[in-house]
């Protein structure tokens, strides 16, 4: 809970690509701890820092009882972030980022189109996830946050359409 939050604060920041590393890292975190019950810490460690592996093997966890394809794109998304989490990527392709609270408020019209990659933050798609694996979770998120700052809990959920603790 506190990538996430420290995610928020720094999307609100329009700190890029950072925002984009620690959902990342948020993602990966709710991801492998509902999967410890299935994996031992050694085949978690073994998954690396890879969600789109993490999420496969968590909607095998989850099976049929529910579609998850919708968040596909965040995951690939979020995980394109791991690759720009030391600068060598950077330096070598270039960078471009953007962060959007809503998927439909961000258009990518370059022009002329540029050739460095882009890596755009959907924060209320992350959210939405979030929510999901929590509710999955069976845990109270109250909990994680009653150490939080009040103003922590306001980054937590300023735009957030997803409030899940």
């Amino acid at each position: 809970m506190e990538y996430h939050a420290a995610a928020r604060f720094a999307a609100l920041s329009a700190f890029m690509p950072m925002a984009g590393v620690l959902f990342h890292h948020a993602i990966e975190l709710y991801l492998k701890g509902l999967l410890c019950d299935r994996l031992d810490e050694r085949e978690r460690r073994d998954l690396g820092h890879n969600l789109r592996r993490l999420w496969k093997l968590y909607k095998q966890a989850v099976g049929a009882t529910e579609d998850l394809s919708h968040f596909d794109r965040v995951i690939a998304e979020a995980d394109g972030f791991e690759r720009v989490r030391y600068p060598d990527r950077i330096i070598e392709h270039g960078i471009r980022t953007a962060i959007t609270f809503a998927r439909e408020e961000f258009s990518d019209q370059s022009t002329p189109p540029r050739r460095e990659p882009l890596y755009v933050v959907t924060v209320d798609e992350i959210d939405a996830l979030a929510a999901l694996l929590w509710k999955h979770s069976r845990l109270n998120p109250r909990v994680f946050t009653m150490s939080f700052k009040e103003f922590t809990r306001d980054y937590l959920g300023q735009f957030n359409k997803s409030r899940f603790w």
